[in-house]
């Protein structure tokens, strides 16, 4: 049991420490359950500063690679989802560091001709949503979520939709021809 509550502890650790305060340990969907949007694929270039996101789609997934402009990148496994309305994507890194438990994110993404908006889903009001249904580990303002990812899929696909969802306004990117 001790070995649980460290490992529980180290990916709390490891996972708020990152873009996100609303991560899994499990995944929110499978590669079966998976949906594919061509218009996902491309390299997109952010109008605020140099970054790029280049997403390839792989047969029932997306490689996604997020690079700053500043030499730093980071490699990322995506499937995508439906909940309602919305287009969500589950990542994972596929960079692996000692001690760190591999955690997944949701992302709210609208693919639109060649816009790309982007946004964590993890505001406030939808971490108490989850927190309600969901078994979770609190850690100051972030949440580790411990369910099973069906569990989270449903509750992501009864709240994941609604604008309250993201406190951020999306990020916005262009498609590079």
């Amino acid at each position: 049991m001790k070995f649980a509550s460290l490992t529980l502890a180290l990916a709390s650790v490891a996972a708020l420490t990152g873009c996100t305060n609303l991560v899994s340990l499990n995944p929110f969907v499978t590669g079966k359950q998976a949906i594919l949007d061509a218009n996902l694929a491309g390299t997109w270039k952010s109008g605020d500063d140099d970054s790029l996101l280049i997403v390839q789609q792989n047969s029932s997934s997306y490689s996604v690679t997020y690079t700053d402009g500043k030499g730093t990148s980071l490699k990322l496994t995506a499937l995508v989802f439906q909940a309602g309305d919305a287009e969500l994507l589950d990542l994972v890194s596929e960079n692996e560091a000692f001690l760190q438990v591999p955690v997944h994110a949701v992302v709210r993404v609208w693919p639109e001709g060649s816009l790309l908006r982007w946004t964590f889903l993890d505001s406030k009001w939808l971490r108490e949503q989850v927190g309600k249904e969901l078994a979770s580990q609190p850690n100051g303002e972030g949440q580790l979520l411990t369910a099973p990812g069906e569990t989270v899929r449903s509750v992501l696909a009864k709240y994941g939709a609604d604008s309250k969802a993201f406190e951020n306004a999306p990020n916005v990117m262009t498609r590079v021809p």
